[in-house]
């Protein structure tokens, strides 16, 4: 008897842009383009369906069937703006003015009301470090195989997005404090230099995201 041949599935390799047959063992798992030199590693994500419309030719009327093009997204990274990195300069301020204010407490001790003077400066850095984990915690740029989306706000959020087939320009900012610090700012658009659909400030490792985003262009 002649032998079945095992069914496969064709997948194109993000590195070199080559379609790859993947057995079925290695569907859902990591594997390597086998092509040239490429040799890249990449993910052989399970295809999934999802419902179609379609008219029915026997009464017209619209059913839903499932089709078998659609696929996981995989998201390949989760960035929070820095919390101190992106602000050497205003977290040092920050930290004379806190401890200022607890030496002058200690000071103070002896003089009744006029030590809670040095509870002030405290207040006042403590505030400002707690708009800082605010915003850390309130934004959040993800970036996936497909898009890159860049979300804010703690009781009402608002989103951005940007297509990785639409994206036309990548800029990335940086200071001189911000390069020794390796954080920065991303902007992201699909056209050309207007129009910016995604501005992330403070982002850590700027240039590895950016090259990311390019990679899946």
């Amino acid at each position: 008897m002649e032998a079945k041949a095992r069914p496969s599935l064709l997948y194109v390799c993000p590195s070199c842009q080559q379609e790859v047959s993947v057995g079925p063992g290695s569907i859902g798992a990591k594997v390597t383009c086998p092509i040239g030199e490429c040799r890249a590693p990449f993910m052989a994500a399970v295809p999934i369906g999802k419902y179609v419309g379609h008219v029915d030719p026997a009464d017209g009327k619209e059913r839903t069937s499932v089709g078998g093009d659609a696929r996981p997204e995989e998201v390949l990274l989760v960035v929070r703006p820095a919390m101190f990195r992106s602000r050497p300069l205003s977290t040092l301020g920050v930290g004379l003015l806190i401890l200022g204010g607890v030496a002058g407490t200690i000071a103070l001790l002896g003089g009744g009301p006029v030590a809670a003077l040095g509870l002030i400066p405290i207040g006042v850095g403590l505030a400002i470090v707690f708009s800082w984990y605010l915003e850390t915690m309130s934004t959040k740029l993800v970036v996936t195989d497909d898009r890159t989306t860049l979300s804010q706000g703690i009781f009402s959020r608002d989103g951005n997005e940007v297509q990785h087939d639409d994206v036309r320009n990548i800029q990335v900012e940086q200071n001189v404090f911000e390069r020794m610090m390796d954080v920065g700012r991303i902007k992201i658009s699909s056209a050309g230099q207007g129009d910016v659909e995604i501005d992330a400030r403070h982002m850590p490792d700027p240039t590895d995201v950016a090259a990311i985003v390019r990679r899946y262009q």
